[in-house]
């Protein structure tokens, strides 16, 4: 059964959706944005009945991906059928959603399998009437990753670039090196809402993303400095004490797991650091 509920912060509509039963909070949710008549992000499959009723209140112009995750991209190919949208992402997302890309068990027990789509490359700026977007490439979590700034409202809608201040698991996709550089670049921008896919800041949003990337800073210093003396992943996971999660990581095939964590510390270390890493 799907589920939605949706919020208000100023000027930007939240749609919180999720996969739960008798229209209780999912366990595992996302958040889709719709801001000047852009929709960023359009839920997961698993909720595509009550996406579609919702938006028919309210006038989406285009949609814009984030990233190809089934949890951001279940319902677009839906909208574009229902309403003849435009939808843009980053050219890795234009090829990744042109076919059905595979998904693990528990990814579709929990969002839904999206559909293939024709997209479009993004634009280097976004305009409509009262909104200007500038889409960042912001790979990490994933490689066609994207933010998108809007500087006279100082929103930034970060997608899965922030989800907390410190966070327990990586999946085995993701490059923590790249994501310390992306978050880097960011920080640079002037923003305080941060209108993240799963756990929306409305105020005070860079100083929660600044928290996140010391998190990840110290993360990889302690994983570089242990690596210098030669020690592995489970070596360097005892001595920091950090725990693995065996629920977690069963019900994730181990594509989501602390131990994807440090072997991606250990990787921008083994590069020579995360710029390294990232060039």
């Amino acid at each position: 059964m799907g589920f939605i509920k949706e919020y208000r912060f100023g000027d930007v509509q939240a749609f919180e959706t999720g996969r739960a039963s008798r229209g209780k909070t999912p366990s595992l949710s996302a958040f889709s944005y719709l801001a000047g008549g852009v929709m960023i992000d359009t839920g997961p499959k698993h909720a595509r009945k009550e996406m579609l009723q919702a938006h028919r209140l309210y006038p989406v112009k285009m949609i814009c991906l984030t990233h190809h995750h089934e949890d951001h991209s279940g319902n677009a190919a839906a909208m574009r059928d229902l309403w003849g949208l435009e939808i843009h992402g980053h050219p890795l997302c234009v090829e990744k959603m042109a076919n059905s890309f595979p998904i693990l068990p528990y990814q579709k027990y929990f969002f839904g399998k999206s559909d293939p789509v024709s997209m479009q490359t993004l634009p280097d700026r976004i305009d409509t009437e009262n909104v200007r977007l500038y889409p960042i490439h912001t790979p990490g979590h994933s490689r066609d990753h994207i933010c998108y700034y809007e500087p006279n409202q100082g929103w930034l809608f970060s997608g899965d670039m922030y989800l907390n201040d410190k966070v327990r698991y990586f999946r085995s996709d993701e490059s923590l090196g790249d994501e310390i550089v992306s978050l880097r670049k960011i920080l640079d921008l002037d923003f305080d809402s941060l209108f993240c896919a799963h756990n929306p800041q409305p105020v005070g949003g860079k100083k929660r993303l600044a928290a996140k990337l010391a998190f990840l800073e110290d993360v990889y210093g302690n994983v570089a400095g242990l690596r210098k003396k030669g020690m592995g992943p489970k070596g360097i996971m005892r001595k920091l004490a950090i725990k693995e999660s065996l629920t977690t990581k069963l019900i994730c095939m181990g594509n989501v797991s602390a131990l994807n964590m440090v072997k991606s510390a250990i990787a921008a270390a083994d590069a020579g650091g995360p710029e390294r890493m990232a060039s």
